[in-house]
């Protein structure tokens, strides 16, 4: 009994000392930021299959896959233009109207609409 009372206390030491797998923080996609223009100034219709991550980067999580012809709200583009901000309404939805509430100019902020959002590569959209 004692002896597994060790090995329970070494499991448990071991288990305690570990870090957790920390997940990487989202990026927010940012609509916005001008008096005049929509929020998301303009659309775009992917191009094959479209991979939406979390965040700009091809080793960031997957959140969501686009098929050819979806159409996407283009809302932002990292410095280097490689990667850009989206918001759309579900694959599920895609043939239905949809407000995505990007069409209204507004101050620059966080997309937190009724639709989804994501950082996909510019290469696959076709505007």
């Amino acid at each position: 009994m004692t002896s597994m009372k060790g090995v329970l206390a070494g499991v448990l030491a071991v288990a305690l000392a570990t870090p957790l797998l920390a997940e990487k923080p989202r990026r927010s996609v940012m609509v916005g930021g001008s008096t005049s223009q929509k929020a998301c100034p303009s659309t775009a219709k992917v191009k094959g299959s479209l991979i939406v991550r979390t965040a700009p980067g091809s080793s960031e999580s997957k959140i969501d896959t686009l098929a050819d012809g979806h159409i996407v709200n283009y809302c932002e583009a990292t410095s280097d233009g490689r990667w850009v901000g989206i918001v759309y309404q579900e694959a599920s939805k895609k043939d239905r109207y949809w407000d995505c509430q990007v069409s209204s100019p507004g101050l620059h902020r966080p997309y937190n609409g009724p639709c989804r959002s994501g950082w996909v590569e510019r290469s696959q959209l076709a505007k």
